[in-house]
């Protein structure tokens, strides 16, 4: 709250009283009126405004650190208590996407909505009000700026976080691949498929890629649309102070205040353009992370639990295994294993061998009945 208090006074002392100020030297200029102390108070409110964006700067540098860890450490308890159980059965790759992205994502999210976003759009409601006392239609025009961003906003909102869940999903799946084939390098280079493992990755990468161009095709158009609303908007307040000045219906001092709170108004414009790309990319890994932090709810004394209320006692096998006709497939496009015919006789020990992904470890799941047939 501190930290946004803060943002908030810098940028009203920076947008409202400099652009006052101002005014007043450059109307005391014109008048030859002694503008010493004018320019103290211009002195000490830049004093102020940099004082408060270095304490700002020295609050984020303060926050981060505590806020990362805290999460990290959070995160790590988590994953002990939740895999206590079934340990041998990690899947690293998504495990590791997660811990390394969620911890500085979080810090970001909440940052981003505190060190600007929420900042910025009360200084151009500042500078939207101020606008209005200074001459009311050039005020609604303002307000009419604002309206259209923050529809613009709310229109393309679900489609811009859908965008870029899908595009973190292909991220974490591309790492969950680069480290299932670097745990299985040696059937690789046994079975002699590194060719079609480069070919199957750069696949992947093309999707990835895609995806991507989406992603930010998607930003940079709702960008430049936002950017093109504040133009016309300029453009409008600007030809309706040249025609009140030309009517004499607005003095030279307050034309001057208008242009510096329309430089500030349109800055904050387009900073807050720009911070909801930002904003909705880091909405979107959240929304893909909401996988990974549900099933981290589940702790080993709920496993426990369930493992009590389901057990089942293990039986002595009277014959042999028998895999007949079996297919399965974790998804109808690709089946793992096709028409599987297998006969193991009782106490016989056998090796099950084959290249990256050709359904080892499938079998053994089939075998002690992981999933149903």
């Amino acid at each position: 709250i501190g930290y946004l208090l803060i943002n908030i006074i810098t940028l009203c002392l920076e947008t409202v009283v400099l652009s006052y100020i101002w005014r007043s030297i450059l109307t005391g200029i014109t008048k030859g009126i002694n503008i010493y102390d004018l320019i103290i108070r211009l002195v000490l409110v830049f004093i102020f405004v940099n004082i408060g964006y270095c304490i700002r700067s020295y609050l984020y540098d303060l926050i981060v650190p505590k806020f990362n860890k805290f999460i990290r450490v959070s995160l790590y308890d988590l994953i002990i208590d939740r895999y206590e159980v079934d340990y041998k059965e990690l899947n690293l790759g998504y495990i590791l996407h997660n811990f390394n992205n969620i911890p500085s994502t979080f810090p970001k999210l909440i940052l981003e909505l505190m060190y600007e976003y929420i900042p910025n759009i009360i200084a151009v409601l500042i500078c939207g009000i101020f606008l209005l006392y200074l001459n009311p239609m050039i005020g609604v025009i303002a307000f009419v700026g604002i309206i259209l961003y923050i529809g613009i906003i709310i229109s393309q909102i679900n489609e811009s976080i859908d965008l870029s869940n899908k595009d973190h999903s292909l991220a974490r799946y591309d790492n969950e691949y680069i480290q299932d084939k670097l745990n299985n390098l040696f059937n690789i280079y046994t079975s002699g498929t590194e060719n079609i493992e480069k070919n199957e990755y750069n696949d992947l990468e093309i999707r990835v890629e895609k995806t991507m161009f989406e992603n930010i095709s998607f930003s940079t158009k709702n960008s430049v649309f936002m950017e093109i609303v504040s133009i016309i908007i300029t453009i409008i307040i600007f030809y309706l102070i040249y025609t009140s000045y030309k009517n004499h219906n607005i003095k030279v001092s307050n034309i001057i205040m208008i242009i510096l709170v329309l430089t500030y108004y349109t800055s904050y414009l387009t900073r807050i353009s720009n911070n909801f790309v930002s904003l909705i990319d880091i909405i979107g890994y959240l929304k893909q992370s909401d996988e990974f932090l549900n099933e981290m709810k589940y702790t080993s004394k709920n496993q426990n639990e369930n493992e009590n209320q389901n057990t089942i006692l293990p039986i002595s096998l009277s014959g042999p295994i028998e895999f007949n006709n079996v297919s399965f497939s974790y998804n109808s496009d690709s089946p793992v294993l096709n028409i599987i015919n297998i006969t193991i006789d009782k106490g016989k020990k056998i090796a099950i061998f084959g290249k990256s992904g050709s359904g080892k470890t499938t079998y053994i799941k089939l075998l002690l009945e992981y999933y149903e047939l």
